[in-house]
């Protein structure tokens, strides 16, 4: 029987972030969903009076928004709440499903965009160019203004990176809402305001399936686009003392939090620390992965899976 059938490494949180910058983050969610929620009454009444379709839409995202930050600062808050044994990984997956419902929603919008699109070609009504360019404009500004709050960190918190990509599409939509506002108070083509409306529809539902797909993946425990399973596997195996590597598994808990777990070989009689260390700052420098489970097996090792079910 050998005395030490598992030898395992684990770090725990890689690269947490400091309360401070964890409180700043929230308080920028908090002050984007105030600003869109209340420029969402703006452009909803601004397009009802104005017979805008653009900014009609463009409202309807502002409402998408604001329950898309406030899905953020929900996941925020809830991903540092105090969790219970059996809650190993805390509550991080919080943020990966609100980045997925924002990209739902984010789809379901640009449908509807669309589908009224289509309809406004057959059935213009009459649009109040002048009064549907400075509501625009005052939007544009707003977006701008949340976009440059989220964007410190919308390339490090998929969370945020939803936020970011309602705001954004919103700042498509504010910039073609001025546009088709220009087209319909100078030239009278008034078809612009749906035409413009429907391309913006097909740019934001792209970013959409994109943010869908993300987390979807992590959902789905895929491993990252980033890290190359059969370099990992080399990588390991090129540690001295090391003979194969087995049942290797690469994944994402979160927003960059990434995990691995592994079954390795070791040459008999060689120390396992070492071997440990090594294969630990290996995967660190090379790959990122801090949050490593090992287990160390000598040659000819045959774990028996009756006993550990």
């Amino acid at each position: 029987m050998h005395a030490h059938p598992h030898d395992a490494h684990c770090h725990h949180d890689d690269n947490p972030l400091h309360p401070e910058r964890r409180a700043t983050k929230i308080k920028r969610l908090q002050q984007a969903m105030w600003l869109t929620g209340i420029y969402f009454w703006a452009e909803l009444i601004g397009g009802w009076w104005s017979g805008s379709l653009a900014l009609l839409a463009d409202s309807g995202h502002m409402f998408t928004d604001m329950a898309g930050i406030g899905l953020a600062v929900f996941a925020a808050w809830i991903s540092n709440l105090k969790t219970s044994p059996q809650q190993t990984y805390g509550l991080y997956r919080a943020e990966v499903l609100a980045a997925f419902l924002n990209g739902l929603v984010l789809i379901g919008m640009s449908v509807w965009i669309l589908f009224e699109a289509w309809h406004r070609f057959s059935t213009p009504g009459t649009i109040h160019g002048m009064g549907m360019l400075w509501i625009a404009i005052g939007g544009l500004g707003i977006n701008l203004l949340v976009m440059n709050s989220l964007h410190a960190d919308h390339q490090h918190d998929l969370n945020i990176k939803g936020a970011y990509l309602h705001v954004l599409g919103d700042v498509l939509g504010s910039v073609g809402t001025i546009v088709a506002a220009g087209l319909v108070t100078w030239f009278g083509i008034l078809w612009a305001d749906p035409a413009i409306s429907g391309v913006i529809a097909l740019l934001i539902m792209a970013s959409a399936f994109r943010l869908v797909w993300d987390a979807t993946r992590i959902l789905l425990e895929m491993s990252p686009t980033h890290v190359d399973l059969h370099a990992v596997e080399y990588a390991i195996t090129q540690v001295d003392g090391v003979l194969t590597i087995h049942d290797l598994h690469v994944w994402t808990i979160s927003s960059n939090r990434h995990a691995l777990s592994a079954h390795v070989t070791v040459q008999k009689g060689q120390p396992h620390p070492p071997v440990l260390s090594a294969i630990q700052l290996k995967l660190s420098e090379d790959f990122g992965l801090n949050h490593v489970t090992l287990q160390l097996e000598p040659p000819g090792f045959v774990e028996d899976t009756h006993q550990c079910g």
